[in-house]
């Protein structure tokens, strides 16, 4: 018998190769969820270290000034963010921008469309984005950031008894009369809220994801002067404001966040935490004052 020269090779057949693929397929369905996951996870980590930092800063003012910084000066007109960019290890930028005219001011437009990464949740679907809008007359552009201080609750809460009235409506970032130390906030720093998510303005987002056509969520800059919020709550699809939902229901006048099952805020003692989106907005309303003089149970919002 004469030896064959040649040798058989034997190659994959069209059934394993299907067995294959649908193995693969299958591995990385499973894998692709833990991916996001971890992906998720980072930028949350990010997202609550950035609001410690700004809580950090805010502390650090009060610390070297006296007070906390305002969440809105007039005459000339400017908001919180300029007051802490030396805090952040953004001294350059402070030193660009200028306190002597308003913050929408043509000398400051090189400063004001800056992004500054310590302002920006990484899960905003679009980090670098701007807000340009019309005030006093001049058209302005500026960077927008995810955060916003907590200026207090709105009086209509109270009206309608979702929230208990509180002694004094104010937060620790304040929009209205007078600038708190921190020896004056009588709630205690570690039951005051001072940052908060507010991410994506000014595309105005409702529960889900969806985007509210023709309509803008106001105080989307870092330096707008109209950026810091007091609480109004909203029913829970969004669609009216004024209502039991405390967060992550719509952003134009409350919290929100893309992170499942809640949102990232910072406490006046520069701790950061994520508070869940099914808390009463009772509770809420309280931690939101300075010196309401509420009764927090530590187990409802932590």
């Amino acid at each position: 018998m004469t030896q064959s020269l040649f040798r058989i090779r034997r190659g994959f057949t069209l059934i394993e190769l299907l067995v294959v693929i649908a193995i693969t397929g299958v591995l990385m369905a499973l894998l692709l969820p833990a991916v996001q996951a971890a992906r998720e996870a980072a930028r949350a980590a990010q997202c609550k270290n950035n609001l410690k930092q700004l809580s950090l800063a805010a502390l650090n003012f009060e610390s070297q000034n006296g007070y906390f910084p305002p969440g809105q000066v007039h005459n000339p007109r400017h908001a919180w963010g300029p007051f802490i960019l030396p805090f952040i290890e953004e001294t350059p930028l402070f030193a660009s921008y200028n306190m002597d005219v308003n913050w929408f001011a043509p000398a400051n437009t090189t400063s004001i469309t800056t992004h500054v990464k310590t302002m920006i949740c990484p899960s905003t679907p679009d980090p670098l984005r701007f807000h340009t809008g019309v005030t006093g007359g001049v058209t302005y552009k500026t960077a927008a950031t995810d955060y916003f201080p907590i200026a207090g609750i709105d009086a209509k809460l109270v009206a309608v008894g979702l929230v208990d009235t509180p002694a004094e409506n104010e937060g620790l970032i304040s929009k209205g009369k007078g600038l708190p130390t921190a020896a004056t906030v009588r709630d205690g720093l570690s039951n005051t809220l001072m940052f908060a998510e507010g991410v994506a303005r000014p595309i105005h987002y409702r529960r889900g994801g969806r985007i509210v056509p023709n309509s803008v969520a106001p105080g989307a800059g870092w330096a707008d002067h109209a950026n810091g919020m007091r609480i109004h709550g909203s029913t829970q699809d969004g669609g009216v404001i004024i209502g039991p939902c405390p967060m992550n229901c719509e952003n134009s006048r409350n919290i929100f966040g893309f992170h499942p099952g809640g949102a990232y805020f910072a406490f006046g003692d520069g701790s950061a935490r994520l508070l869940r989106e099914t808390m009463n907005i009772r509770v809420l309303g309280a931690l939101c004052t300075r010196a309401g003089r509420e009764l927090v149970n530590d187990e409802d919002f932590r």
